[in-house]
């Protein structure tokens, strides 16, 4: 069984008052899952970003990304309908 080694941080009462008060509004159990949620999402917003100034940077490469991926989409889409017997 894996087990996570704690570590501590060190914040004022009124930083941990806020922290405690968004794991509370986004429903997670812990301070903890609050501040991995906000981390996630914080990298989520940068590779949107990326990919939007990847775009507008270089839209023909974009474009070449666009057409294979939809290539790829529908390479791998299955023959037949498992449902029509």
């Amino acid at each position: 069984m894996l087990q996570a080694m704690a570590a501590m941080m060190r914040l004022t009462e009124g930083t941990r008052d806020r922290v405690l008060a968004l794991a509370q509004e986004l429903g997670t159990r812990s301070a903890e899952e609050a501040i991995v949620r906000l981390l996630d999402e914080h990298w989520d917003r940068q590779a949107i970003a990326a990919v939007e100034q990847w775009a507008q940077e270089d839209p023909d490469g974009w474009q070449e990304y666009v057409d294979e991926a939809a290539r790829d989409d529908l390479a791998s889409a299955p023959p037949v309908d498992g449902w029509a017997g």
